[in-house]
């Protein structure tokens, strides 16, 4: 799956359900006393509020990876898969080697990009237009009602591409009262 980067970061909108491949790899080769993140000697990371990272952590037994922010889970190892989940307030976290605290690095955070609905064609079939954004898949979803929480995936026939606009046709859903939003994922 491509995965859209601000190298040497990475950065995502939604948690795409599923089994997948680590987002970042952790290690410390040779037991060196920095981590390095998919082989790069990065200080800092830049990850999408709201988005649930995978770290597959391979270091040392005495440099433990661990992030000090709430949305982890299994924190504070040096081998295996760590779940981070960013908080979506406007915050800076860090990570670090806690039994060596001058091995560690910022965590900035930084907002989601925007999708915009341009326009709604109701005919046929559902004709949704909105923004486009490059490495990014839209999914559209319908719900009859907004109370119940219950939103269905609204399957795509096909998309068409112009430009920074991107135009979703789907199948059109049974109702009189439709609510329709989108979801981005990468």
């Amino acid at each position: 799956m491509h995965r859209w980067a601000l190298f040497p970061t990475l950065g995502g909108l939604v948690l795409v359900v599923g089994l997948r491949s680590a987002d970042i790899r952790v290690e410390t080769p040779g037991g060196r006393h920095h981590f390095l993140f998919n082989g790069t000697n990065a200080g800092t990371l830049t990850l999408v509020r709201g988005q649930t990272y995978t770290f597959d952590v391979d270091t040392s037994s005495q440099h433990p990876f661990q992030i000090q922010s709430p949305g982890v889970l299994n924190n504070e190892i040096n081998t295996g898969r760590l779940t981070y989940t960013v908080p979506t307030n406007n915050a800076t976290y860090i990570y670090v080697c806690p039994i060596h605290p001058w091995m560690f690095g910022d965590i900035f955070t930084v907002p989601p990009p925007e999708v915009r609905i341009l326009s709604l064609e109701l005919g046929k079939d559902l004709v949704l237009s909105s923004t486009l954004i490059p490495d990014w898949r839209l999914q559209a979803e319908f719900a009859t009602n907004l109370h119940q929480g219950e939103w269905s995936v609204l399957p795509i026939a096909t998309n068409r591409v112009s430009s920074n606009r991107v135009d979703s046709i789907c199948g059109r859903p049974e109702g009189d009262s439709i609510y329709i939003r989108l979801k981005a994922s990468r």
